[in-house]
C-alpha cells in the first residue's frame, strides 16, 4: 500500500539506469544534489508487510549510489508530526507518505506539497516509457489538488462489491450491468431466503460505500458530486438525480435488503459472517480478503465486482483511493526524495506490495490480487474516480452529518425526501461555518 524509494547517479552510466532525475553525477535534472541522506518519515509500522518492503527498496537503493535512505516509522499519525512543522519549515522530513485523501488537506491545501508532474514524465526504473505512460497516468485524477501533482501513488484501493464465486459463478460472467439489474439481482437472492446485502451498517464508511456511489452514479460523475458540496446555498441538493439516488438507498431498506441485524452490530461482526459465507455481497475497500484471510470459510472464493453504471452499457468509473508519496516545498533534499520515489515505482517493488499487503498496482503491467482481476482492468483502463468526489480533501468535516444522515435512511427512519432537505441544510450551515 505505502512505500518510498530514491536512487543516486553514481553508478548509472555503468548499470545503463534509463531514470532522467538522476545524472551520473549526483545533479538532477530539477536541481540540487541527489547524494547525502534522504530523511523519510513513514506511515508504516516497522513489522507491517508494507514497511518490509519499503526497507527492500531503500537497501536496494542505498547500494545503487550514494545516497542514504534514513526511514523514520511514525506510523498513521505521520502527518500529526509533520503539521506544526510546515508554518516554520524546519526539521521536516523528505519525504513522507500516506493516503492522498490525508495528503491534501494537509500539504496540499497549504501549499506545501513539492510539485511531483516532473517524475510523471522522467523513464521507469530499468523501462522504456515514462512512469505516467507505464500507469500512473491512470491515477492522475485521485492524486492532483488545485492542479498540482501533490503525490506519487504506489498503490491503490477501490471500494467495490465482494461475492462468493464459489456460491455465486453467475456473478462473474453475467453481473449485472445498471444499478436497476442490480437491484433485481438482490431481490432474486432474497427471495430464495438470502441475506442479498451483509453490511455492518453501524460503521459509517460502509454505509458511505454505498450510498455515495448510488448519488455518484445517478450524477454521472465524481466532478458533479465534488460540485454537489461546493455550493454554500445547498440549492445543488435540489437537482432531481439527487432525489432519485436517495429513493435508490432507500428502496433497498423497503424491500428488505439489508438484513434486521445489520445495523445492531459492531464492525467487523458482519464482515467476518460474510468471510464464512453470509450473504451475496458486501460493499468494502479492495483490502477485504487481506482483513478476513484467517476467518475466510473453507471454499469461499472472494471475488471483486466494481459498482455498475445507473444505465447499463455505460463506463463506470471505480471509487479509488491511492497511497503514496509526498515531499514538503521545505525538504532539504527535495531532488534525492524525487529519486527514491521513482526508484520505488518499479515492477518488482510493485508485485512485492500485491503479494504480501494485498494492494492494487499502479503500474499497468503488474498483475493484481487474485479474485481482482475485473477491477484491475477497469483501473487500467482509466475508469478511475476519487473517493466520495475527493470532498474528504476538499472540504474536510463536510462528510460528517452526511454520515449521520445515511444511517437514517438506510434504516427507514426518513424518506429520500428528508435525507436530500437534511442533507441541504447541513450544507448551508457548513458554509455558514467555513465560508
Amino acid at each position: 500500500m505505502k512505500l518510498s524509494i530514491k536512487r543516486l547517479g553514481a553508478l548509472c552510466a555503468a548499470l545503463g539506469m534509463t531514470l532522467g532525475l538522476v545524472a551520473c553525477g549526483g545533479e538532477t535534472e530539477s536541481g540540487g544534489e541527489a547524494a547525502g541522506q534522504v530523511v523519510y518519515w513513514s506511515m508504516w509500522q516497522e513489522d507491517e508487510p508494507q514497511a518490509k518492503v519499503v526497507q527492500q527498496a531503500a537497501t536496494d537503493f542505498e547500494a545503487k549510489g550514494s545516497t542514504k535512505v534514513k526511514i523514520e516509522w511514525q506510523g498513521r499519525d505521520v502527518l500529526t508530526k509533520v503539521t506544526p512543522l510546515l508554518a516554520s519549515g524546519t526539521d521536516l522530513p523528505d519525504l513522507v507518505d500516506q493516503s492522498f485523501d490525508q495528503l491534501a488537506p494537509v500539504l496540499g491545501r497549504a501549499g506545501k506539497a513539492t510539485d511531483l508532474a516532473d517524475v510523471l514524465a522522467e523513464k521507469a526504473e530499468g523501462g522504456t516509457a515514462t512512469l505516467k505512460d507505464a500507469g500512473l497516468g491512470n491515477f492522475v485524477s485521485v492524486s492532483t489538488h488545485d492542479g498540482k501533482q501533490i503525490m506519487l501513488p504506489y498503490a491503490a484501493n477501490a471500494n467495490v462489491l465482494w461475492y462468493d464465486a464459489t456460491a455465486h459463478p453467475e456473478l462473474e460472467t453475467s453481473a449485472p450491468d445498471s444499478l436497476a439489474k442490480l437491484n433485481e439481482y438482490l431481490m432474486k437472492r432474497k427471495a430464495e431466503d438470502e441475506a442479498p446485502v451483509v453490511i455492518d451498517g453501524a460503521y459509517p464508511y460502509a454505509r458511505l460505500i454505498w450510498t455515495m456511489n448510488v448519488l455518484r452514479s445517478h450524477l454521472g460523475s465524481s466532478d458533479r458530486l465534488a460540485e454537489l458540496a461546493k455550493d454554500p446555498t445547498g440549492a445543488a441538493w435540489d437537482a432531481p438525480e439527487v432525489l432519485a439516488a436517495a429513493e435508490y438507498i432507500a428502496k433497498m431498506h423497503e424491500q428488505g435488503l439489508f438484513p434486521a441485524d445489520s445495523f445492531g452490530t459492531k464492525w467487523p461482526y458482519q464482515q467476518e459472517a460474510f468471510a464464512q459465507g453470509k450473504g451475496t455481497v458486501i460493499a468494502m475497500g479492495s483490502w477485504l480478503p487481506k482483513e478476513v484471510e484467517k476467518s475466510l470459510a473453507s471454499g469461499v472464493k472472494l471475488k471483486a465486482l466494481p459498482f455498475p453504471a445507473k444505465e447499463a452499457g455505460k463506463p463506470s468509473d471505480v471509487e479509488t483511493s491511492v497511497f503514496g508519496f509526498a515531499i514538503p516545498t521545505d525538504a532539504k533534499n527535495v531532488a534525492g526524495a524525487k529519486a527514491f520515489a521513482a526508484f520505488f515505482l518499479q515492477p518488482k517493488y510493485q508485485q512485492q506490495l500485491v503479494a504480501d499487503a494485498g494492494t492494487l498496482p499502479v503500474l499497468s503491467e503488474v498483475a493484481g490480487p487474485e479474485g481482482q482481476e475485473a477491477l484491475a482492468k477497469q483501473l487500467k483502463q482509466g475508469h478511475v474516480a476519487p473517493v466520495h468526489g475527493n470532498i474528504d480533501a476538499l472540504f474536510p468535516g463536510w462528510m460528517q452529518p452526511i454520515k449521520d444522515q445515511t444511517l437514517a435512511l438506510m434504516t427507514g427512519e426518513i424518506s429520500a425526501k428528508q435525507f436530500v432537505a437534511n442533507a441541504k441544510q447541513a450544507q448551508v450551515t457548513y458554509w455558514e461555518q467555513h465560508g
